[in-house]
């Protein structure tokens, strides 16, 4: 995605020096990121651990530097106000460092007459919970902290994470299991679970269960 070039002359090296960080004599350069145009047919909000619900552009499927990108993160209230971004919009998209794909902005004189709004949603869509919009108007999240299981998923999911716990064994088809079961409720209910239940859940053996139970209790 770049090239580097170097000073081809140690002497000259020597002279120009390096900081903590790299050296004087080296310069990197990257390619200009490779657009594309799409059209936003949707736009969805997901939620995280935090209960921030972001929103996520569906468009129409484009190929962009070798993958195809259907999916596009709009970060926030902000992020759409700032680029007038509307359902209906034709969009530049690139794929920023070459990985996350970005829209760069609308094609406003192909925008016909009948965009829709992204409005924030008035419910969470997951829970049908109460939502509030922070004081600056950036992001929107749902605050049922009680009975949102999309938001109590995302949670436990962090926490046996190995940015957290490094529970290993414990995946998101699994959370899913235990929580449609009653099983847990939140991250700490995993201490509670005995062998007994987790092979009750269908396609957990007894082997998996006594390995899980003991990973669960090591992380303590």
């Amino acid at each position: 995605d770049g090239v580097v070039y170097k000073l081809n002359d140690v002497s000259k090296q020597t002279l120009l020096g390096e900081t903590t960080r790299y050296p004087k004599w080296v310069i990197a350069y990257k390619f200009p990121a490779k657009e594309t145009v799409s059209k936003i047919l949707s736009v969805d909000f997901q939620i995280g651990r935090t209960g921030v619900l972001t929103p996520v552009a569906r468009i129409t499927p484009v190929a962009l530097h070798g993958v195809t990108v259907s999916n596009i993160t709009l970060h926030n209230l902000h992020d759409i106000r700032r680029k007038d971004l509307r359902i209906g919009d034709t969009v530049i998209i690139k794929r920023a460092g070459d990985v996350i794909p970005a829209i760069i902005n609308k094609i406003e004189s192909l925008r016909p007459e009948d965009t829709e709004i992204i409005n924030p949603p008035i419910n969470c869509p997951y829970c049908n919970g109460e939502v509030k919009v922070d004081n600056e108007g950036i992001f929107v999240y749902c605050i049922n902290e009680q009975s949102c299981m999309a938001k109590i998923k995302k949670q436990i999911a962090h926490f046996v994470s190995k940015q957290g716990m490094d529970i290993e064994g414990i995946g998101e088809e699994l959370i899913e299991k235990l929580i449609n079961n009653g099983l847990v409720k939140s991250s700490l209910d995993l201490y509670n679970l005995t062998i007994t239940q987790l092979t009750n859940l269908d396609g957990i053996g007894v082997v998996f269960a006594t390995k899980l139970i003991t990973n669960i209790a090591n992380s303590k």
